[in-house]
């Protein structure tokens, strides 16, 4: 539940940076990423609240959010291509008529 409604929020956040910036692919990457720490940051809070987890900043950003946003950004490299080419191929075969 608790990341179901932090991805919501951020989702529609993300959706209106979207729409302004949907031809820069530099900010868009950007504001994913930014995403991705405001979701981890989210997180840390909520269960540092319910005492799940002992909040220690150093720790939380050597060990949680820089692998995180390593990860995410090596993802988004390698993926980001790929999924483009798809939708593309996807696009052309519904635009295209067949006689």
């Amino acid at each position: 539940g608790l990341y179901l409604f932090g991805y919501i929020l951020f989702v529609v956040i993300q959706d209106f940076f979207f729409k302004t910036f949907y031809r820069d692919y530099t900010m868009l990457f950007f504001i994913v990423l930014l995403s991705t720490i405001f979701i981890e940051i989210y997180v840390a809070i909520i269960y540092s609240i319910l005492g799940l987890i002992a909040f220690d900043l150093f720790d939380f950003v050597m060990y949680r959010l820089i692998p995180t946003l390593v990860l995410n950004f090596i993802l988004l490299i390698i993926f980001y291509p790929i999924i483009t080419k798809f939708f593309r191929k996807v696009q052309l075969k519904i635009d295209s008529k067949k006689p």
